[in-house]
């Protein structure tokens, strides 16, 4: 389990807990503070954004666009509720952002950052020219490279 699977299951399971209980949280995994406090924050953060899914939580979107949210935001959290939270939010603001979005899975050994690299995995998920950015999030072992596409898919 990562550390943001740790928090997620804090904020669900444990919403009272204290800074004194987060500590011996961090001590006991072996975490060091400084990475539990940022992550901490990052993730709270994230979650204070909020967004639109909230407001509008029966909204009606595309279940192909769904679907392919849902296994492009496991990316930030196992659970799928958060997932489908997530997913909405993009789709409020773009019904087809799964569409313009594409997803490279690889390990964490084999990812260099280099831009041959980018284009050879933009190449293997049939978005070669059609590549407008992209952001790298590494989770665990596995390297998500996330692209945004210039154009639909």
């Amino acid at each position: 389990m990562d550390l943001k699977e740790i928090l997620m299951n804090i904020l669900k399971n444990a919403p009272d807990t204290t800074k004194e209980d987060l500590k011996d949280i961090s001590d006991a995994s072996g975490i060091s503070e400084d990475d539990f406090i940022n992550t901490s924050l990052e993730l709270l953060g994230s979650l204070a954004a909020g967004g639109n899914s909230g407001k509008v939580d029966d909204v009606e979107v595309d279940p192909k666009e769904l679907q392919k949210g849902l296994q492009i935001e496991e990316e930030h959290s196992p659970d799928p509720v958060i997932q489908t939270k997530i997913t909405k939010d993009h789709l409020i603001e773009d019904d087809k952002y799964n569409s313009h979005t594409a997803v490279v899975k690889i390990p964490v050994s084999q990812y260099t950052g280099e831009a041959v690299q980018i284009h050879k995995l933009a190449e293997y998920a049939g978005q070669y020219g059609n590549v407008a950015s992209y952001r790298v999030d590494i989770k665990n072992t596995i390297a998500h490279v996330i692209f945004r596409l210039a154009n639909e898919s």
